[in-house]
């Protein structure tokens, strides 16, 4: 199997496409893995020291226009003719690009197309606000087999960021529905990260006829994790790729789940104690430790080489009451 990564670069860690090709590379049957980098870091914007200091980002930007007509149509599909059985589309912070990039998916009509629409989270937009209609237009536009936002990048594709209503799973059940309806060439969504309270976390799944829930445990309430969701859209681009034919979504989710937690289980002795958290609005927060990315290089062996298959057979004890997958 052959991927196309479009996502961003930090020159430091593992977050990005550096995480995504990680997660994809050592996998049974990948031929290869090409990366596009839409903006290079030098480590995540959230990076915090052993003294607690704050990392001053530098970025430098790449042009959009030359990623999408010189790179991907003229280079890597007219000249190379490459042929890509998944596209992974991720960190891309430029509607021209994003605009660009779209009408340009026809010439990927028999790839596995998986989209994290970047855009905020937490209530708080941190990308150019006109990537939301941008997004909406791909989506409409185009077949995309798998979409994983987070609760409020749903909530901007649903118009629904400004909603008072009482956020527990009924109304997130709404939104999905709402989704499937505006958006009918969605065939999958994952909606990576629903937290009702700190205590009570959430990924839930849908195809057009059926929504269940994952209830995540032991994913280390009390810390900052950076770099799980590169990890994660990885990870489901090479398994849905693979096990399309064979597997459900909501089996598929499932073990990419519970690969994740096991790798956060060991890298968790990186994590940093914050003496002083501050969270929305700076009101207090329940995180007390932040784990700037996970050790994916000592993962390769025991994870990220294996198929899921394997990994799941390697822990069966563990696996068999874990992250049950239930009807919402």
């Amino acid at each position: 199997m052959n991927f196309l990564s479009i996502s961003s670069h930090v020159v430091h860690g593992y977050v990005g496409n550096k995480s995504i090709n990680i997660a994809i590379q050592y996998k049974p049957n990948v031929e290869n893995i090409d990366l596009i980098n839409t903006i290079q870091l030098n480590v995540h914007p959230k990076f915090i020291n052993d003294n607690k200091s704050v990392a001053s980002i530098a970025a430098s930007k790449y042009d959009p226009e030359i990623i999408v007509n010189d790179i991907i149509s003229k280079s890597l599909k007219t000249f190379l003719n490459c042929k890509y059985d998944c596209l992974i589309i991720s960190y891309f912070n430029n509607n021209i690009g994003l605009d660009l990039l779209s009408k340009n998916l026809y010439k990927f009509e028999q790839s596995v197309k998986i989209v994290d629409p970047i855009m905020g989270d937490n209530g708080k937009i941190y990308c150019n606000p006109l990537l939301i209609s941008a997004y909406k237009n791909m989506i409409t536009n185009n077949e995309i087999d798998c979409l994983l936002p987070n609760q409020f990048e749903l909530e901007l594709l649903t118009d629904n960021s400004e909603s008072t209503a009482i956020k527990d799973l009924l109304y997130y059940k709404d939104l999905i529905k709402q989704f499937h309806s505006k958006y009918p060439k969605v065939q999958n969504l994952i909606i990576t990260s629903v937290e009702l309270n700190p205590k009570e976390n959430y990924i839930l799944i849908s195809n057009k006829t059926t929504v269940k829930k994952i209830k995540l445990t032991n994913y280390y309430e009390d810390t900052i994790i950076y770099g799980c969701g590169d990890l994660f859209t990885g990870l489901l681009a090479y398994e849905y790729t693979q096990n399309k034919n064979t597997k459900n979504i909501f089996e598929i989710v499932r073990s990419v789940v519970f690969a994740v937690q096991l790798m956060i289980k060991k890298s968790i002795h990186f994590r940093i104690a914050l003496n002083e958290v501050v969270g929305i609005d700076n009101k207090p927060s329940s995180y007390r430790y932040q784990l700037n990315g996970l050790d994916l290089v000592n993962c390769i062996d025991d994870f990220l080489a294996k198929s899921s298959e394997q990994i799941i057979k390697d822990n069966e004890t563990i696996f068999i009451n874990k992250y049950q997958v239930d009807t919402l």
